[in-house]
């Protein structure tokens, strides 16, 4: 994975509350005068109330955003510090243009303030679930406010007061849902009542004076207490469809903190005009934290936009989007995911953050034979192809992947590995940034366009693997949204506060870790594995950084690592189940001994590089041929093996493109042809050599770490059709398609023989009388090595009779097979390969039929396409 750390301080405006006043109590536009800015520590997220020091972090709106801060954050600046007074922390400002620096010409709009104890770990001072305070200057003239704020939602029986106040002395009249309540003279007024009545209130306040009138409003609605109803049967968590009735959903979610269930759960949305109504304010489970509702007169096929508005036992109210959302809106969505699919429904004007999309009597998708019969390859003879689908066509989708599958397919590999597609954050990512796990990026693909793909890969024999991120979350997943990171984080049962895997990780932190040992928690993550095996046929699942699946500690990380195992089991018990795994316990030995298997890690990737470079010196293969392992010259995560050779090569290796080259293939087919499971990273096959720390606008990667970034493209760059690289392609093609089609139960054992450390640069693996590998790695001289005894054919030479010894050139392998095996023909126009229009077939038709598909010529018969030379391509 993509190891990032970030530290962000979102702007997000609500308004002031009775946590932060000021004197004056109303601040207008223009105002020169003294302020004295209050903080109420007790109040809000209290996450100061115990706090020896304070300083203020603010900065101001003039009409142009977010300006004029007035120190970092955290900073002990002698300007921002404040002082107590009584219970409270004050500081006092000559004027609001000279304190933040504002010129006089400037009008200001809103304040930010935060408070900090100063410290770079320490505490912080927000609002109410964490949210920043922002005060909103009033227009110039009489102006009346609300100086201290409702909850936009309270519970029936709710005391609440209201604070009224006015610029210059006025009639100030109040009114509650359009009854006057009380009117004085004068600039300040208090009301307070109990609201018993549910549903909404509004409070008016106007001020009247022989200058004009000025009115404010607030508003709040009244939750009556929830009904306490036991859950049908089968509701557990997520959106529940009616088999029967296309009319109904059920909706249930999980809403609590540690130590208390919510005050109340609304849903909103489309069917309800996004309004809070008791209608649709959700039961409670009486047994549990979990809240659900049966939507009915929904219309069938249409879809509904929605979230759930939560009020937390604190009474802070959240709008999050549903856990088990199979889609999401984002705003972001007006991007690739709208160029992708140009029916995607709008995103709401009044959704805040991830929106769900619920939609009952979806069309199913008819899956065809090709994925109904599958057979899986050998977990131990798999030749995975990772790729990122973003950057691996210009077209940056999957239907952008799948047209390129003539040419991964002629490559021989049997498994793609697609680095993660659920919902991330932001459209172009690497996908380590996890928000949900039942819904697919809509960057990527449509569900259709996903299953399709899949269908076509099966069609070819390639297995489909999803890498999965179950160690972090963002920000947006709703259950880190209802209790963000922070003060706020210790309420939140499904994050630890600390990830307590981290020092295996060099300290690292990624996201939000979660708790794999709350219930809910490793109820979702066994769901999602058997969610996408049984929606979308998947064939298995790389598994991000496992060895971090820990409650508050890592004791039984192994016991959850085996429930996710066995929930795949349970729905496909030949799916893969791979763990990038570096924890110290269990060892790697007892997953692969369960039946998972293990990524071997940078160590065998650095060998292989130094085998590129021309380099004997930590050089072993040892550990790159094990059963049980899937083991890799490079991957998303390493710098590539030929940048290395470019940049570092022993000798001609850096300085002669030919030479170069020409040791691609020997590195990749000891990467696929040695014992175990084995992956290739994009473009390995064809030498790719820009560094993993370059991008399109920085190639040579020397300006900083560019490593989640598009990478330069290989047909910008002529790779496919420079006939060096062909030529390794070619090569690595035939060796693997030996593999993966000529002799598959050959590679499914295990060699007789093998030479793969590093006392020697020439590097040998047989398998038994069948097949014999053999290359020379150093940088310069040839070597001549015997062949085992016995016939031998050379395989590159189109089967013919070798003799008993052979000369091997720097760089160069060669494959021996025990009895006579011509090599598949390779189309080594790769650019006709690449980017083919996707032909659409009736895949039960019986006779042949001729299809043109980008000016070429392709014959259907039964359930599979045909070139006219006879290679099969779908």
């Amino acid at each position: 994975m993509r190891k990032i750390i970030l530290s962000l301080m979102l702007l997000v405006a609500v308004a002031a509350s009775a946590q932060v006043t000021t004197e004056p109590a109303i601040l207008q536009q223009g105002y020169t005068g003294q302020v004295k800015l209050i903080f109420n520590p007790n109040e809000g997220d209290k996450g100061m109330a115990d706090a020896t020091e304070c300083y203020l972090y603010s900065c101001a709106d003039v009409g142009s955003g977010w300006q004029y801060q007035l120190a970092p954050w955290p900073s002990k600046s002698t300007k921002t510090k404040m002082t107590k007074e009584g219970s409270n922390w004050v500081i006092t400002m000559e004027s609001l243009y000279s304190f933040y620096g504002i010129p006089a010409d400037k009008t200001i709009k809103k304040l930010l303030t935060l408070f900090t104890d100063g410290k770079s770990d320490g505490k912080s001072g927000r609002g109410v679930g964490g949210e920043d305070i922002v005060i909103t200057l009033a227009q110039p003239g009489l102006s009346v406010a609300f100086t201290n704020t409702l909850e936009p939602l309270v519970s029936q029986g709710t005391s609440v007061t209201l604070n009224c106040n006015a610029t210059e002395s006025a009639t100030l009249t109040l009114k509650m849902n359009g009854t006057q309540v009380k009117t004085e003279t004068g600039t300040q007024m208090s009301y307070t009542t109990t609201l018993n009545t549910t549903g909404s209130v509004t409070f008016e306040l106007t001020g009247t004076n022989t200058g004009g009138t000025s009115t404010a409003t607030a508003k709040t609605y009244v939750a009556a207490t929830p009904t306490k109803q036991k859950r049908p049967t089968g509701i557990v968590n997520g959106i529940y469809y009616d088999n029967v009735d296309p009319t109904k959903a059920t909706l249930c979610t999980y809403a609590a903190s540690k130590t208390a269930a919510a005050k109340h759960v609304f849903v909103v949305g489309d069917f309800n005009g996004w309004q809070i109504q008791n209608g649709y304010q959700l039961k409670q489970d009486p047994d549990s934290a979990y809240f659900w509702i049966e939507l009915s007169n929904l219309t069938p096929k249409r879809e509904y936009a929605f979230q759930y508005a939560v009020v937390r036992p604190d009474g802070a109210v959240k709008y999050i989007c549903d856990l088990y959302s199979e889609k999401v809106l984002t705003p972001d969505d007006k991007y690739e995911p709208k160029q992708n699919d140009p029916t995607l429904k709008a995103y709401p004007s009044q959704g805040d953050g991830f929106v769900s999309v619920l939609q009952t009597n979806k069309d199913p998708y008819v899956w065809s034979d090709a994925t109904l019969n599958f057979q899986r390859p050998n977990k131990n003879n798999l030749v995975v192809y990772e790729l990122w689908v973003y950057d691996y066509t210009p077209k940056r989708t999957l239907a952008g992947v799948r047209e390129r599958l003539d040419y991964l397919q002629q490559l021989g590999i049997n498994a793609i590995e697609l680095m993660p597609v659920t919902e991330f954050d932001g459209n172009y990512n690497w996908g380590y940034s996890p928000c949900l796990y039942f819904a697919l990026d809509k960057a990527y693909a449509t569900p259709t366009q996903f299953k399709e793909f899949i269908d076509d890969c099966h069609s070819r024999g390639i297995a489909v693997i999803m890498d999965m991120v179950f160690n972090h979350a963002t920000g947006n997943n709703p259950m880190n949204k209802l209790y963000p990171y922070g003060t706020d984080l210790v309420n939140n049962p499904w994050f630890n506060v600390t990830p307590p895997h981290k020092d295996e990780d060099g300290g690292t932190e990624y996201y939000q870790d979660w708790n794999h040992d709350f219930l809910p928690t490793k109820t979702m993550f066994k769901r999602a594995l058997q969610y996408w095996l049984r929606e979308y046929k998947v064939d298995g699942f790389r598994m991000d950084l496992s060895h971090g699946f820990c409650g508050e500690n890592c004791n039984n990380r192994y016991e959850n690592l085996k429930e996710y195992y066995n929930a795949i089991k349970a729905v496909s018990p030949d799916a893969y189940f791979i763990q990038e795994y570096w924890g110290s316990w269990p060892a790697q030995s007892t997953l692969i001994n369960d039946g998972m298997l293990c990524w071997t890690g940078q160590g065998v990737s650095d060998s292989y590089a130094q085998l590129a470079m021309g380099y004997q010196e930590n050089s072993s293969l040892a550990s790159a041929s094990r059963d049980g392992y899937v083991a890799y010259n490079e991957s998303h995560d390493e710098e590539r093996n030929f940048y290395k050779a470019k940049a570092w090569g022993s000798g001609a290796i850096s300085t002669d493109e030919d030479v170069r080259l020409s040791r691609v293939a020997a590195v990749q087919a000891f990467n696929v042809l040695l014992n175990g499971s084995h992956m290739l990273w994009q473009y390995g096959e064809i030498g790719y050599d820009f560094s993993i720390n370059s991008d399109i606008d920085h190639p040579n990667g020397n300006s900083g770490d560019y490593r989640c970034n598009k990478k330069p493209r290989p047909e910008k760059a002529g790779y496919f059709s420079d006939p060096r690289r062909v030529e390794a392609y070619k090569k690595i093609a035939q060796a693997i398609q030996l593999r993966t089609r000529l002799m598959p139960s050959v590679f499914e054992g295990n060699p007789s023989s093998s030479a793969l450390g590093s006392s020697s640069m020439v590097r040998s693996v047989q398998w038994g009388s069948n097949v014999y590998v053999v290359a020379n790695f150093y940088a310069s001289n040839s070597q001549t090595v015997n062949l085992p005894s016995g016939n031998w054919y050379d395989y590159f030479a189109g089967g013919t009779k070798a003799g008993s010894s052979v000369t091997l050139t720097p760089g160069e392998v060669k494959i021996y097979t025990g009895t006579k095996v011509t090599p598949p023909a390779i189309n080594t126009d790769l650019e006709s390969l690449l980017d083919v229009d996707i032909v659409t077939v009736d895949k039960k038709a019986s006779s042949a039929t001729k299809i043109l598909r980008d000016g070429q010529v392709l014959i259907l018969r039964g359930d599979k396409v045909y070139t006219i030379t006879g290679m099969e391509v779908r």
